[in-house]
């Protein structure tokens, strides 16, 4: 509790929410936690989910500030399965770790075209399961059903899935092309930040003798009307994008979350 008021005390910019596996010694290690939990306890704690560009934005703070509170922020874990409360990990790799955000990807596969809606009030509204399968989210692969997930009343950035294709998808990308990658630019739209972050993931990369960096994987196949959210991975998988559409297994979710008077607003 004592370092949880703290945390409230200085206002942290950022904070992580994680839903997932937490080992304890009055309770047994649980495999996973779910999307929802996460987002639940977030909003409960008066934060606003990340987007992708948040998350980018992060780590290009992270990299060039000295700012004591944006390092204890992004250093800083809310646990949202077993109510243990908020942990500061002084240690913590910031490049390293791995972050869900609200932005989410529908796929059509009548017209082949992905609709990108960044920091989307649909996400925001999935608090619980109850919540999720009302908005329409299949409990096994997030198929949609009749909802506000709908591809035709969901407002967004259309983009073709070839065009997708051609950019490059599901595999690693050359420092060019990652800059220029359609989906990057729908999801982050602050170009020179999208170059500040690519820099220093290719330059992580590198380190590891790797020359390619921030991949965008999909789901296989993708032959269904799906809903996904758009996960930013660290270091180990060198910041690439993955659309997921597992809300309800059991996995480890790490959602960023913003205070609201910090985050802008969005019309989504």
């Amino acid at each position: 509790m004592e370092k949880q008021a703290e945390a409230q005390e200085e206002q942290l910019p950022y904070k992580h929410f994680y839903s997932g596996s937490f080992f304890s010694l009055t309770q047994p290690s649980r495999r996973g936690g779910r999307y929802w939990e996460a987002m639940g306890t977030l909003l409960k704690e008066g934060f606003q989910p990340a987007s992708v560009s948040d998350v980018v934005r992060s780590v290009v703070e992270a990299n060039n500030s000295d700012d004591p509170l944006v390092l204890k922020g992004l250093r800083t874990r809310n646990d949202c399965i077993f109510k243990h409360g908020t942990f500061y990990n002084k240690d913590a790799d910031i490049n390293s770790l791995d972050r869900d955000t609200a932005d989410v990807v529908l796929f059509s596969p009548s017209s082949l075209r992905l609709k990108v809606a960044p920091n989307s009030r649909i996400l925001r509204a999935l608090s619980s399961g109850d919540r999720a399968e009302l908005y329409g989210v299949s409990k096994a692969n997030g198929e949609r059903k009749n909802g506000p997930f709908d591809y035709s009343l969901s407002r967004g950035i259309v983009l073709k899935y070839d065009e997708l294709e051609k950019a490059g998808m599901n595999r690693h990308l050359p420092l060019e092309r990652a800059v220029s990658h359609p989906l990057w630019m729908a999801l982050v739209k602050d170009v020179y930040l999208l170059n500040e972050y690519t820099k220093i993931r290719f330059s992580k990369a590198r380190e590891k003798g790797e020359e390619n960096a921030m991949g965008v994987f999909t789901p296989d196949p993708l032959d269904k009307s799906t809903t996904h959210f758009v996960h930013v991975s660290g270091s180990s998988y060198n910041g690439a994008l993955a659309l997921k559409n597992w809300f309800f297994y059991w996995d480890n979710y790490n959602l960023l979350g913003i205070p609201k008077k910090n985050k802008k607003k969005t019309k989504t």
